[in-house]
This record gives C-alpha cells, sequence and structure tokens, in this order.
C-alpha cells in the first residue's frame, strides 16, 4: 500500500493524539489539506463508518506497521539496496548481488539519498540504523511512515 509523504506525517501526528488542527498548524498546510489526507487514508485503509479516526489508529497500531526502511517512502527495492549499504557492502558488491551494474547501483543510491534529504554512505547507514531502532522499539518518528495495511502478516 502506497501512502503519500503527507499522508505519512499526518499519521505519524494523529497516532500522538494531535487533532487536524493542531496536524495542520504542525506541518503548515491548511486544516481543508488535512481532511482530505485522513479522508483519502480512510479510503486506502477501507475505513468506511463509525469513529473512522480511532479505527485508523487502532489499526495501525495493532498491525505494528511503522517501517524503518519506508522512513521516506523508499519502494522494496530501495529498501534492500539500503540493507546492503548499511551490511557494508560496496557498490560493485551490491551490484553483483542485484545483477546489474556498479553505475546503476550508484544512480540508484543517488535517488535515495535525494529522497532522504542525506548526502553520504555514512549518514545513510547512520539513518537506516536509527529507523530500524525506532522502529523496534513501537515509537514513531517524525516521519515514521505506514508499509502495509491489509497484509495481515505484516
Amino acid at each position: 500500500m502506497r501512502v503519500s509523504a503527507r499522508e505519512q506525517q499526518v499519521i505519524d501526528l494523529l497516532l500522538r493524539g494531535y487533532q487536524d488542527s493542531a496536524i495542520a498548524q504542525e506541518l503548515g498546510i491548511a486544516r481543508r489539506t488535512v481532511k482530505l489526507n485522513m479522508n483519502n487514508l480512510f479510503r486506502k485503509f477501507a475505513i468506511w463508518d463509525g469513529v473512522k479516526r480511532v479505527k485508523l489508529a487502532v489499526l495501525l497500531s495493532q498491525q505494528q506497521l511503522y517501517s524503518a526502511q519506508a522512513a521516506a517512502g523508499l519502494s522494496e527495492a530501495e529498501c534492500r539496496l539500503v540493507q546492503m549499504l548499511t551490511d557494508g557492502l560496496t557498490n560493485l558488491d551490491i551490484a553483483k548481488a542485484l545483477g546489474t551494474s556498479e553505475q546503476v547501483v550508484k544512480n540508484k543510491l543517488r535517488v535515495v539519498y535525494d529522497k532522504v534529504g542525506l548526502g553520504s554512505r555514512l549518514e545513510l547507514a547512520l539513518w537506516y540504523v536509527t529507523r530500524q531502532r525506532e522502529g523496534a522499539s513501537r515509537e514513531p518518528s517524525a516521519f515514521a511512515l505506514v508499509r502495509r495495511a491489509t497484509d495481515p502478516a505484516a
């Protein structure tokens, strides 16, 4: 399930107990934009009636949907790439493991750096490990995101 970066920020604040007006103020957006994002989330998670905000929060909390890898909207392939980088593999080693060229790995890493706003392998590895730790503690960070909501095995 793909969730936009803005929706992910809204989810994080929702799970911290923020109301729409507080979410709007925190993110610097209009309250109407928060409502639109919430309605999109309700549709994506098939929540149609009742106290939708509570249902969404409970669903996300019970299924432990925080994903450290997805903290910046990374795809599954990008998550694998970051994991290999964090394991200490060189670009050439990663390329061999993925069956591609070293230049393709460099290009993909540049995309990941841009997504998370970092500029080096070390920063990315530290960022990833920090997010893993935060995910393990189940304490949502400011950028905690949802990976899968409909997969009961998640």
